[in-house]
């Protein structure tokens, strides 16, 4: 958690979201992400790092293409 990028500034009643997040397992299928971000740079280590929750239709999401994985499929 210390080293996280991505980065939350209030604009008004809103956050700002920057950063790209890697890897969200069975990201096609949500309606909602939890992003975490760093509201307050001043403060080092795991603090001044908050939790928002995205929904999947906020402008500026996008998603990359579906990995194919390993290990056990549901039928």
């Amino acid at each position: 958690a210390a080293s996280l990028r991505t980065t939350a500034v209030k604009n008004g009643d809103f956050y700002i979201l920057n950063g790209t997040k890697r890897y969200i397992t069975n990201a096609p299928h949500a309606a909602t992400f939890t992003v975490m971000a760093r509201t307050n740079p001043d403060i080092k280590g795991a603090g001044g790092i908050s939790d928002f929750v995205v929904d999947r239709n906020t402008s500026g999401i996008s998603l990359g293409k579906k990995d194919k994985k390993m290990g056990q499929q549901g039928t």
